[in-house]
């Protein structure tokens, strides 16, 4: 079975946020994730910073892809954060701002589905044109869920 993170994503998952750094960026994401499991948005977060110590999660053209494990059986958690102005101090490995970030928290006894997830984050999101849609519709949060659901830019 294929999984995709559009199933994950609805209008309670998308922040549209003034953060302009990433350790703000993170700390708002943790507290909406928070809402939607049984952790606290503090481990949350401690999970994200040392998931970003050991690499960046900024991929490059605007992306931002922080994505952590969890111990135990969970649904998926899927959040998009998209800023109103760039976040300069990403460390994207393209070296740009990042202004849409997309989260996702999984359980950790299934590494194939989440796997799949990145994957399909990956694959919608990785196109700068994809991301300056986005951003070009910030005070339109139903356009950018459309957005963001859209299928892949092809190849």
């Amino acid at each position: 079975m294929k999984h995709s993170y559009t199933k994950y994503l609805d209008k309670d998952s998308l922040i549209l946020s003034n953060s302009t750094t990433k350790a703000d960026a993170f700390k708002e994401i943790s507290e909406r994730a928070a809402m939607f499991c049984n952790l606290d948005a503090g481990a949350i977060l401690r999970l994200m910073n040392q998931r970003e110590q050991m690499m960046t999660t900024g991929v490059g053209c605007g992306l931002g892809l922080p994505h952590i494990r969890t111990k135990g059986k969970m649904r998926p958690i899927v959040i998009a954060l998209v800023t109103k102005e760039p976040i300069t101090d990403y460390e994207s490995s393209d070296g740009n701002d990042v202004r849409v970030l997309m989260f996702l928290m999984a359980s950790d006894e299934d590494q194939n589905a989440y796997l799949q997830l990145l994957g399909s984050i990956s694959r919608r999101l990785r196109h700068p044109e994809r991301i300056e849609e986005v951003i070009e519709n910030i005070t339109r949060p139903s356009v950018i869920l459309r957005i963001l659901k859209k299928r892949p830019i092809s190849e």
